[in-house]
């Protein structure tokens, strides 16, 4: 009777506990979720591109304003790190020996992604881009689980994508493409791992692409005699600011599992700016105009957790953005097929081009690449690429005609017949 008694105190306690508990998150959320913005379709994004955005940024704020998130995610992160877990949520995320996080998965090897398809459909995309007289060119930027930089714990099944990044580079030679490998230039950059990497987040430094920045500047010059920066005004680092913040910044794998885990403060955030005057028209997806490449009120919040201090690069990344430089309109014009990686390069080449307009490789389309990209006759066209974003969401462009390049060239090397031959 005594132990029947206990059981329904308990029960009673819970489940008042649980109705404080949601009413309380339920408060903080639905001002958040009233002000959300409504299902629209803009610009040239598909409906599907409208509801994905607008139902991930319900889950969002939702996921973001439960009541007490912040001391429970520290807590949580806290007694995975006093028992000597060196993976947390199930897997989600790991340390490394620098107390670094990394992403972890147990399919990073997977055999269902065919590199050598999205090689050729590269190729496609290439050779259309040249037949206007533009310039087409891959680039790979650098992932952070590399044994070069860190070192991790046995038996624990790291995110390294660099063996899928090789898969396709070596298509790219296969089949002829250009590209630019921006893991070799941080290797013979002499940057340490914290003058490249933040231990919170998988991005990198702003000086960092800064770097590939110089790099890619002097391919095109070289390969495309593309006349840039000849007096390497643009490329002499005196002639921009470098400063870090100090403890302000916690990345998207710090935001998911706290600082406590890892034992470690909220990181020095680099900003870095022009010190030469510079007339942009800038037009963003969600933000709207401006005249500056920078968003400065990111570094400024109430709390690390809600801020994501890298979308000061041009908002991190968008669905679509232009940038229109109104002090150099009869220079070349750029187009990027890109990820979050690319905002600090593209930031850097943009007061040598007249136009540089980008979208985010997740939300391109086979229709937006023909009629906006190849519709527009860019002078370069660039797909932009993090190791981990090589997978199909990301090459939209040219699957169908993809299926006739493979056949065409399987008659041409002889592998099938021609029709009509016996």
């Amino acid at each position: 009777m005594q132990e029947m008694l206990e059981k329904k105190i308990f029960s009673i306690v819970f489940l008042v506990g649980l109705f404080t508990f949601s009413v309380l998150s339920v408060n903080r959320t639905f001002p958040v979720l009233a002000n959300d913005p409504k299902l629209a379709v803009e610009n040239d994004a598909t409906y599907e591109e409208a509801a994905t955005k607008t139902i991930g940024q319900i889950e969002t704020d939702i996921s973001e304003n439960i009541y007490g998130r912040y001391a429970l995610i520290e807590a949580y992160g806290e007694i995975n790190r006093v028992i000597g877990k060196k993976e947390i949520n199930g897997f989600d995320y790991a340390l490394d020996k620098n107390d670094a996080y990394e992403p972890v998965n147990f399919w990073s090897d997977a055999k269902d992604i065919s590199f050598r398809t999205f090689a050729q459909q590269m190729v496609l995309f290439r050779d259309e881009v040249e037949k206007e007289g533009g310039h087409f060119t891959f680039l790979l930027f650098p992932h952070k689980m590399n044994s070069a930089w860190t070192e991790g714990y046995d038996g624990i099944p790291y995110n390294d994508f660099n063996e899928q990044a090789d898969n396709l580079l070596h298509w790219l030679d296969f089949y002829g493409v250009n590209y630019i490998d921006f893991r070799e230039t941080m290797k013979a950059s002499g940057l340490s791992y914290k003058e490249m990497f933040y231990k919170t987040d998988h991005h990198w430094t702003g000086y960092a692409g800064f770097i590939a920045f110089k790099e890619l500047i002097g391919y095109m010059n070289d390969e495309y005699e593309a006349g840039l920066d000849p007096e390497y005004f643009y490329r002499d680092e005196s002639n921009y600011s470098f400063e870090w913040m100090d403890k302000c910044f916690l990345g998207s794998a710090g935001r998911s599992v706290g600082t406590s885990y890892a034992n470690i403060e909220l990181e020095d955030f680099q900003v870095m700016k022009p010190l030469f005057q510079t007339n942009y028209e800038y037009e963003s997806y969600s933000k709207g105009s401006s005249n500056s490449l920078y968003c400065d009120d990111y570094l400024v919040y109430k709390n690390a957790y809600n801020s994501d201090m890298y979308a000061y690069y041009m908002n991190g990344v968008e669905v679509r953005d232009e940038i229109i430089n109104k002090d150099n309109q009869d220079a070349p014009t750029v187009a990027f097929i890109r990820d979050s990686f690319a905002s600090p390069i593209i930031i850097d080449m943009a007061p040598m081009f007249s136009k540089i307009t980008c979208s985010w490789g997740k939300y391109t389309s086979d229709r937006y690449v023909k009629d906006d990209v190849l519709g527009n006759d860019y002078d370069y066209v660039f797909v932009a690429y993090y190791p981990e974003d090589l997978y199909s969401e990301f090459f939209k462009f040219f699957e169908t005609d993809v299926e006739d390049y493979k056949l065409e060239y399987a008659k041409e090397q002889g592998y099938v017949e021609e029709d009509g031959d016996d």
